[in-house]
């Protein structure tokens, strides 16, 4: 059995605009919202063996504050092509994972994860900035992934969770 988790990255600053996009970083409410998910995914007791990140700013950020709250210590790969990925890219990404590693969070963005999460488990859902998806497989490696072939077990928007008040 596999787990993916879907994590978009918190809330971003637009505060320069001189920065690239891929350079911008957390501003405020996200440098606070990022490390509560963490704690929240803490408390589901949820083993991860890998991390895939967008190598953005803000999703590097987003990573190390939900790691840290988290209090994980696992690998992190830094995929560049999950940075403005097509439903296509971000599901090669997934496919190509090796099967040794059963329990992967991958930290994105939108309208890509959206996407995802839809073509996966055929559940079209809000995914505003550091929500929190989670995907289960019956079968035990990654490159049987396909459409439809998920079941999103739970998904955890900030806002609707007791304790936030960013």
């Amino acid at each position: 059995m596999l787990n993916l988790y879907l994590l978009r990255h918190a809330k971003s600053s637009w505060d320069s605009p001189n920065l690239s996009d891929f350079d911008r970083p957390l501003n405020e409410r996200g440098k606070r919202t990022a490390p509560f998910m963490g704690e929240v995914f803490a408390k589901k007791n949820c083993p991860l063996d890998l991390v895939i990140c967008s190598p953005a700013k803000r999703t590097r950020e987003t990573c190390d504050l939900f790691l840290q709250a988290a209090k994980l210590d696992v690998p992190v790969d830094y995929e560049d092509g999950i940075y403005e990925a097509s439903l296509r890219s971000l599901m090669n990404i997934v496919k190509r994972q090796d099967s040794e590693a059963k329990k992967i969070l991958m930290i994105g963005h939108n309208p890509g994860f959206g996407e995802l999460l839809y073509a996966l488990s055929g559940t079209r859902e809000h995914f505003p900035t550091a929500t929190l998806a989670s995907l289960s497989f019956s079968f035990d490696d990654w490159l049987h992934v396909n459409n439809d072939a998920g079941e999103l077990q739970w998904i955890l928007r900030p806002k609707e969770l007791n304790g936030y008040n960013a």
